[in-house]
């Protein structure tokens, strides 16, 4: 379902009233403690705001393209490129609107271009949503070549235990 409700398949193209839609959504839309969103390059944005302006057509607008806001690491991982700013080099939409715009035109590269953020609650701010989140690599102490990247979310010792193990039986890597 797309934010006004409507269901949307992969071949369903968007209107330009749904987007004019969702467009205001993501104006008006708080942000509630653990809310999923997700992160857009601007550069793909812009074609659906030439969309909604007439200046292009919704069949022009390609897959879901996030490559310009990407950095892509030695080992073949995906983060977000450093020193982004907000509206001039990313936009960040609801996750509900994310996927009826990704069942509309298709994601590129599925792992690089679904980059999903969590609102959190911030002690001096309320709730924000953390595009950098806070982040640690955990190595296996009897081989180093076995690590896994871990996020800081209010966790204590024992669920970043938990989270490391888990992520570690996910990979295969082996506990061992």
């Amino acid at each position: 379902e797309d934010a006004s409700g409507a269901s949307t398949t992969k071949d369903q193209q968007l209107s330009k009233e749904q987007l004019e839609e969702m467009m205001t959504d993501i104006e008006l839309h708080s942000l509630e403690l653990n809310d999923k969103w997700n992160v857009l390059s601007m550069k793909w944005w812009k074609s659906v705001l030439g969309a909604v302006e007439g200046k292009s057509s919704i069949q022009d607008i390609r897959p879901i393209d996030n490559s310009t806001i990407i950095t892509t690491a030695s080992d073949s991982t995906f983060s977000l490129a450093p020193n982004l700013i907000e509206k001039k080099d990313f936009i960040t939409v609801p996750g509900t609107i994310f996927e009826a715009l990704a069942n509309s035109f298709g994601v590129e590269n599925e792992q690089r271009d679904r980059i999903q953020r969590v609102v959190i609650s911030d002690k001096r701010h309320g709730n924000i949503l953390e595009i950098y989140p806070e982040s640690f690599d955990v190595v296996f102490a009897r081989d180093r070549s076995k690590k896994v990247s871990l996020y800081l979310r209010n966790d204590t010792v024992g669920s970043l235990r938990e989270k490391a193990l888990t992520a570690f039986r996910r990979r295969n890597l082996g506990l061992d």
